[in-house]
């Protein structure tokens, strides 16, 4: 198994050496946007248009429980009693 990770290792290190196509950064290997995504909202939070955080809040208030307020950049944050 370690010579087969040192193999795919050293494959994904030749694509990301290749030179991306015009109008691109980087090369990607699959999965990494999904990756980056899912590492900025578990910092950051998912966002929400802004009629489902309305709801929410509506609901939240009818129910009595604690709600998520938006933050300035749209990304809902917990609110802090």
């Amino acid at each position: 198994i370690a010579a087969y990770r040192e193999r795919v290792d050293a494959f994904c290190a030749e694509l990301k050496g290749v030179a991306p196509a015009p109008g691109f950064t980087e090369v990607l290997l699959p999965g990494e946007p999904e990756l980056r995504t899912a590492a900025r909202r578990a910092k950051d939070g998912c966002p929400l248009p802004a009629d489902q955080v309305k709801l929410l809040g509506r609901l939240a208030e009818d129910l009595q429980v604690p709600f998520l307020k938006a933050s300035g950049d749209g990304c809902p944050s917990h609110s802090r009693p």
